[in-house]
């Protein structure tokens, strides 16, 4: 895999909706959300625009069950624990047992995945190795079971890699599973098979994002507060080894001061970006090639403005903000877009191959007009950026094509950057409203309401009944009206 997992770790303050999006109109049945792991893809599906709960589909890998139709394995594997599985990769969206209505929202780890249902109680189901499903046991489950003691009053969950957590109504946050470097933030490195309270969040949290090794939480003051895995500053408190078994506050660099007026978060890799209240950006972790803005590659353990190129001032009119694993990207209030970090594949799409330590202007072509009228961003994970665009509802892509297809402009090699232009616009695509970006394969809301991918499909993240690359958009089967909200993982 080309980077560290990244696991629900986008949480603007109102819900755990991921990237910039906005919100397709559809008259046909709805896709509330659309959550990922790097294998496997799942989506709520309402019955109309208005739904707010609906019926649970997933697709893509399901080694450990977390499809979440009773079957589990690949048809490689042969029999597991004596048993053989049956066609169990799934290549089209599938209904979860039991989940086929009252779901309000999904997240997925790197092989299990948790449910909120309309009740506010959490169901789990895949790999419990390690108490994923916080069911008490380490029994992995092929379809979903409650996670104990969470029957009602949870608003959100975020799961990490091998470790959930949930928001509670009261504001409270409860955290199960893999606890190796704290990331469930109880006071110690014990891996926990049912939920435990978060030392000192028993009220007061709006959100919460959780990385592969660590957890954040955004305060109802504005404030963040991170634990567990330290590498590189992630949890910006001035520190860059170890971890913190207990929550931590981010701290602010511009005076030491505690971080405050955040309103929205992303996090990809080991760094982290925040959008201020006086719609600036502060960023902290890793800084190789510049993916923090702060116009160096020295890491950051705590909060640091995002500077602009020339005036070396605190960036300002951001209205969203997208962390890909390299680098970051940020809407503008006048809808243009600015992005900084490793452009050595053309990904920031400034018309060259040059990394950037601080923000440059997306253009349309080399040396040509600034890109605007952009409605939805996403960075991704790998090495590719895209568009959704408000007047022709399409989608522009540039920076890194390898074999995959990943631009979505007909070719399957070469990067976004040749042909003298750093965007291409997706063949096949108009009256789009949102995009999401994989490693390798990109997806986007068309204004019907379907959903259509391109780029690579080894794992079946196109979820168009086959593993083959395309170049191309294809039409997800079973999703061809009713979505509102996508992303995409790694794989998926």
């Amino acid at each position: 895999m080309k980077r560290s997992y990244k696991f629900a770790s986008v949480c603007l303050l109102v819900s755990l909706a991921v990237f910039a999006v906005s919100v397709a109109k559809v008259n046909a049945q709805t896709v509330i959300a659309i959550e990922s792991s790097p294998t496997t893809v799942c989506a709520i599906i309402g019955t109309d625009s208005k739904s707010k709960t609906g019926g649970l589909k997933c697709w893509g890998s399901n080694t450990y069950g977390q499809i979440g139709d009773g079957s589990y394995g690949t048809l490689q594997d042969g029999a597991i624990d004596g048993i053989t599985p049956a066609n169990v990769d799934r290549f089209t969206a599938t209904d979860v047992f039991g989940l086929t209505s009252g779901v309000s929202a999904v997240s997925i780890g790197a092989a299990h995945t948790c449910a909120i249902t309309t009740a506010g109680g959490v169901q789990c189901w895949g790999d419990n190795s390690v108490g994923n499903l916080g069911d008490g046991t380490t029994t992995s489950r092929y379809t979903p079971v409650d996670v104990s003691g969470l029957t009602s009053g949870v608003i959100a969950i975020a799961s990490g890699y091998s470790h959930t957590c949930a928001l509670m109504s009261s504001g409270g946050v409860k955290c199960w599973g893999y606890n190796s470097t704290g990331q469930l933030g109880d006071g110690t490195t014990t891996t926990r098979y049912t939920p435990v309270d978060v030392s000192g969040l028993t009220s007061g949290v709006i959100a919460i994002a959780a990385g592969s090794s660590h957890t954040c939480a955004v305060t109802i003051s504005g404030g963040v507060k991170c634990w567990g895995y330290r590498g590189f500053g992630v949890l910006g408190d001035g520190a860059t080894a170890g971890w913190s078994t207990t929550p931590i506050d981010v701290k602010n660099a511009a005076d030491g001061s505690l971080l405050t007026g955040v309103i929205a978060i992303d996090s990809m890799g080991n760094h982290t970006c925040a959008v201020t209240s006086a719609r600036g950006v502060k960023c902290w972790g890793n800084n190789s090639k510049g993916r923090l803005g702060d116009g160096t590659t020295t890491d950051r353990s705590i909060a640091i403005d995002v500077l602009t190129s020339e005036e070396r001032l605190p960036l300002t009119g951001v209205t969203a903000i997208s962390t890909g694993q390299d680098h970051t990207c940020a809407l503008m209030t006048n809808a243009g877009m600015k992005c900084w970090g490793d452009n050595s594949e053309g990904t920031l799409g400034d018309g060259t191959q040059e990394s950037r330590t601080s923000p440059v202007d997306v253009i349309t072509a080399h040396g040509g007009p600034l890109l605007t009228g952009v409605s939805a961003i996403s960075a991704g994970s790998s090495n590719h950026t895209c568009a959704a665009m408000k007047l022709s509802g399409g989608v522009k892509c540039w920076g890194g094509n390898d074999s995959e297809g990943s631009v979505g402009n007909g070719s399957s090699s070469g990067s976004g950057i040749t042909g003298g232009s750093p965007l291409n616009n997706v063949i096949g695509l108009t009256g789009l409203d949102t995009v999401a970006i994989g490693t390798d394969h990109t997806c986007a809301i068309t204004t019907a309401g379907g959903v259509k991918c391109w780029g690579s499909n080894q794992y079946s993240q196109l979820g168009n009944s086959a593993t083959t690359v395309t170049s191309t958009p294809v039409a997800v089967s079973g999703l061809s009206s009713g979505v509102r909200t996508i992303e995409a993982g790694d794989y998926h």
